[in-house]
């Protein structure tokens, strides 16, 4: 029988704060408000459980148990009620669910922290910001051949995003290449040295052996990263994020 070990209040405060603060299976509130001060109300579970039931160890006949069962890739903060069904009612598609889950947790915080560690100049948010400023802004369409851009997207990304990236060039690619203009006026090559970060921040997520699509959306999570006072305009990150597609930084080397 493994130890069930107690876990500190930094790991469950961090094990919620990957859940974003919910439980993973019912979304309830993983902390209540109690005489105006927050009470934790979720317990630790074990993905894989630590000690399994006769009933867990059929349903999960075909897995092999992680290396350490007390890891913090095995364990998921979930509210009392669905704890319990987990346990006494394991399916194997819910565990194969919490597992893909938990994975989702760990990339985000894996991306956190390439974020954090790939510099990208603070004049980037001048782009976004004047983006918000252009009265005339998505008036005028280049209309660039769809194959110039569907050349450097592949299958692994939605046509869904194809399109959104496709609509931003054509509409705002001659705009953003305006203002990266200006911002050069004022400061010379910090169009250049932008784009050598954008692409080098780029090289690293294509190590990472991800789809376009995830790539597409870590870069823009990564741009607002660093636009904290606009964070709230995903729509500007995503056209300045589409505008690097268009000029190879992103998805296409057009020195090839």
């Amino acid at each position: 029988m493994v130890k069930r070990l107690s876990f500190s209040l930094a790991l469950q405060v961090k094990l919620a704060g990957q859940a974003q603060e919910a439980c993973p299976l019912c979304n309830t509130s993983l902390f209540l408000s109690k005489h105006g001060s927050p009470q934790k109300v979720f317990e630790i579970a074990h993905i894989y459980p630590l000690n399994p039931t006769v009933h867990q160890k059929n349903v999960l006949a075909s897995i092999l148990p992680p290396t350490d069962l007390n890891h913090e890739h095995n364990l998921l903060p979930l509210c009392p009620t669905c704890h319990t069904n987990y346990d006494k009612n394991m399916l194997i598609e819910e565990y194969e669910e919490l597992v893909k889950i938990k994975q989702k947790m760990i990339d985000r915080e894996n991306q956190q922290a390439i974020a954090a560690y790939f510099p990208i100049e603070e004049d980037i948010q001048k782009i976004i910001n004047m983006l918000y400023d252009e009265d005339s802004l998505g008036e005028e369409s280049l209309v660039f051949e769809a194959k110039s851009i569907k050349s450097k997207l592949d299958d692994s990304m939605s046509g869904l995003t194809k399109k959104r990236i496709g609509d931003s060039v054509d509409q705002y690619f001659r705009i953003v290449r305006e203002k990266l203009i200006v911002l050069e006026h004022s400061e010379p090559n910090q169009s250049a040295l932008i784009a050598g970060q954008i692409r080098n921040f780029y090289t690293k997520q294509d190590s990472l052996n991800l789809s376009q699509e995830q790539i597409f959306e870590n870069v823009i999570d990564w741009i607002l990263s660093k636009t904290k006072s606009v964070s709230n305009r995903r729509y500007g990150a995503e056209i300045v994020a589409s505008f690097y597609v268009q000029n190879c930084e992103l998805f296409d080397d057009c020195t090839k």
